[in-house]
């Protein structure tokens, strides 16, 4: 039922070629990159000011080389931040022979996901939401969670926050990319969610 519409007017709806369900506000399909033996996956289209929160969904990761780990970049003032310390980070690990794991230190990059399997039965799937990448007056966080099987075939459960302390300027955008080698498969599709 449509309400709130007089007589006399029009309104048009364009139906894009995605399955959508219509919330007012809502999470909104925005892109998707494919990785195909990928040295780095950018999501940059359409991360900008129109929504105040983004979640990018990892599907079916599997890299070339065994055992690596996920890392994350964001986009800063026109270049992927990269800088010795430019990033914190806590890490939280449960898998089935260990218990719970903490990292946190000033790197280069988000380590997000450590060891992952290549095999190709075994992949990552999971989910990062970053929260005001348009503004330029805080530092920009990053978080996730996720499912996976390690190199050494354990089936493991992450989750853990980043944060780019190098300085408080807009992100354009977020880079995945294998601590050695490149990226074999998978989905990364970035959503927004209305501000109101």
């Amino acid at each position: 039922i449509c309400s709130g519409i007089t007589a006399g007017q029009n309104r048009d709806i364009t139906l894009e070629d995605k399955n959508i369900l219509l919330y007012t506000p809502g999470w909104v399909y925005l892109s998707t990159v494919t990785a195909s033996t990928s040295a780095t996956v950018d999501l940059e289209t359409t991360l900008d000011s129109t929504y105040e929160n983004y979640a990018v969904v990892v599907s079916n990761y599997l890299p070339v080389t065994n055992s690596t780990d996920i890392f994350i970049r964001l986009k800063i003032a026109g270049s992927y931040h990269n800088g010795a310390s430019d990033y914190f980070f806590s890490r939280f690990l449960a898998t089935t022979t260990t218990g719970v794991i903490f990292d946190h230190s000033g790197v280069a990059q988000i380590p997000a996901v450590n060891s992952i399997s290549n095999t190709s039965t075994k992949r990552f799937s999971g989910v990062f939401y970053i929260d005001s990448p348009a503004s330029t007056s805080i530092h920009k966080h990053i978080r996730w969670e996720g499912v996976y099987t390690s190199g050494a075939g354990v089936p493991s459960y992450v989750a853990g926050i980043g944060v780019d302390v190098s300085g408080t300027g807009a992100v354009t955008g977020i880079r995945f990319l294998a601590s050695s080698g490149n990226i074999s498969t998978g989905t990364f599709t970035l959503f927004g969610i209305r501000k109101s």
